[in-house]
């Protein structure tokens, strides 16, 4: 059975409609994910590493964890802090404006938790992060976790990583980019976007990206530019794998975690770098039709515990 650990943080979601009208759910960029390779390789081991609090909001968000198959017993209970809380607006072509109530969110504390509660990784086949994981911490709290990281991988457990640059969380640019070259430094499989490297280093191609990256040595580099189509760069091929356009938008929240989730899941499987493109491709052209950062279960395109082809969705 595939073992692997996504970590970071997971919130309350209020998603606002243009009647204004409010839901109740729960999301974060890597528990996005970790929901979406679970219903996509159902027969793997899922865990989420996270802190939250002991309220009725943690509950929810437990609840809702177990409900999809994860395993939460890596979702450290923090005794004085609450769960982060963000609201967002979806306009008429689907894009997105967040609010964040997430100063005192327990995540931000999860370090200090992991070493209080003697958390080890065992048999661990691949781990997921994000720069949100790493922006929600102290600079104390990075170091402590690229450090962690650093002791899994000489385990043999695969480091993922995407950038997912989200400016508001970082104290400023200069900090992002340093944390975020750290994070390349030791991950095996890399998710980069062209808006990110754009906004963090200057990047105007592809070339510069895969030029930046590559003296790092990542397993995989898989490139991401909007609409246009993926590359994907390892030790034996250099891709270029188009994606699909979606005519019909309705909200475009989570639509990377969804892409993230399906590759990892597809490679995990030993799909090919092609298969694995186009079914994180598919899997996030779904996602985008729907409301939601998680999109309901009846929706989603087959698992790969029935098919070993992309072919369902």
């Amino acid at each position: 059975m595939h073992n692997s650990v996504f970590i970071g943080e997971v919130m309350v979601e209020l998603p606002m409609t243009q009647s204004d009208a409010v839901t109740l759910n729960v999301a974060g960029d890597t528990f996005n994910s970790a929901i979406y390779f679970k219903r996509v390789l159902e027969d793997s081991q899922v865990s989420y590493l996270t802190a939250i609090g002991t309220d009725s909001f943690s509950q929810r968000i437990t609840r809702f964890a177990e409900n999809e198959g994860v395993d939460t017993s890596l979702m450290l209970a923090h005794r004085h802090r609450l769960p982060g809380l963000y609201a967002v607006e979806t306009d008429s072509r689907g894009e997105r404006r967040f609010h964040y109530w997430r100063e005192s969110s327990a995540a931000k504390d999860l370090m200090n938790l992991v070493i209080n509660h003697k958390v080890s990784l065992r048999n661990v086949d691949l781990i997921y992060f994000s720069g949100i994981t790493m922006a929600v911490l102290s600079a104390t709290q990075r170091q402590m976790f690229l450090d962690f990281l650093i002791e899994n991988k000489r385990q043999g457990t695969t480091i993922a990583f995407d950038p997912n640059y989200r400016p508001i969380l970082w104290e400023g640019i200069e900090q992002a980019a340093d944390w975020t070259r750290q994070a390349y430094a030791l991950s095996d499989i890399v998710f980069p976007g062209v808006e990110d490297h754009a906004a963090l280093y200057g990047h105007s191609s592809s070339q510069q990206i895969v030029a930046y990256l590559s003296p790092m040595s990542p397993k995989e580099i898989v490139l991401k530019d909007g609409a246009n189509p993926v590359r994907v760069i390892t030790q034996y091929e250099d891709t270029l794998v188009p994606v699909t356009q979606v005519s019909h938008v309705v909200d475009t929240t989570s639509a990377g975690d969804g892409f993230t989730a399906g590759y990892l899941a597809c490679r995990a499987k030993q799909m090919s770098v092609k298969e694995a493109v186009e079914f994180a491709a598919q899997l996030a052209g779904t996602i985008i039709r729907h409301p939601g950062a998680i999109i309901p279960r009846h929706v989603m395109p087959c698992s790969l515990a029935t098919t070993s082809s992309t072919t369902c969705i």
